[in-house]
């Protein structure tokens, strides 16, 4: 599922997601348990402020983010 994510930017332009839109509400991202690049996306699972595990992933070609939720 595509989702608005909202980034800090540090030396580099959206360093890292801050919060993301699901379902018409704003999640605040607590913590980021893992990241990863691969060629194509990058990826972050994160918890969020509520406790819920989440991945979200940016297509490095379009920057188009998209969200995960469940088990992850």
């Amino acid at each position: 599922m595509t989702v608005s994510v909202e980034c800090y930017s540090g030396y580099r332009a959206e360093d890292e997601p801050r919060r993301f839109e699901h379902a018409g509400r704003w999640a605040e991202i607590a913590e980021i348990l893992e990241r990863w690049r691969a060629p194509d996306h990058r990826g972050f699972r994160v918890r969020t402020t509520a406790g819920e595990v989440c991945v979200l992933c940016q297509e490095v070609e379009t920057g188009t983010w998209t969200l995960k939720t469940g088990p992850a």
